[in-house]
């Protein structure tokens, strides 16, 4: 499954709406795959505490147990999930869409667990990262999408 190129309809759409939402790039295999380096990464990213500096925690617990939000940076930890970094399913469309090569700028990894936790709604990036670069692109995936 690697049909990662956008269409011009598609790089015409990002650069008159500043994103765009592609066809599922990964299997469900994969994607059960990640999940599982997802959890690893849990296990690898030390004590689920507050002053964890590698993670976030969310402001409610789950069974009395602290819930993680967020944890950053993750390549270092997970080799599974250093390789879809650098997966030309995931560097391509921007490579496509800047027209040169791109470079990893952050890396981290957002969880949703059931019955607990605060949403992660579809937003913009830019302003956020604006003082480092005008050509910052995020991507994000979930079964059955892509958003860059």
């Amino acid at each position: 499954m690697d049909d990662s190129r956008l269409s011009e309809q598609q790089v015409e759409f990002y650069h008159r709406n500043g994103f765009v939402v592609t066809e599922p790039l990964f299997s469900a295999a994969e994607l059960r795959a990640l999940r599982v380096a997802a959890e690893e990464l849990l296990a690898e990213s030390g004590p689920v505490v507050p002053d964890n500096k590698r993670l976030q925690i969310e402001p409610e617990a789950l069974e009395g147990q602290p819930v993680v939000r967020k944890i950053e940076p993750i390549i270092d930890l997970v080799p599974a999930l250093a390789q879809l970094v650098y997966d030309p399913r995931m560097t391509r469309p921007p490579e496509q869409l800047f027209g040169e090569s791109v470079i990893l700028f952050e890396d981290k990894l957002n969880y949703k667990p059931p019955f607990v936790g605060s949403a992660y709604p579809l937003h913009q990036d830019y302003a956020y990262w604006s003082q480092y670069t005008d050509r910052l692109i995020s991507v994000s995936f979930e079964p059955g999408r892509c958003y860059l």
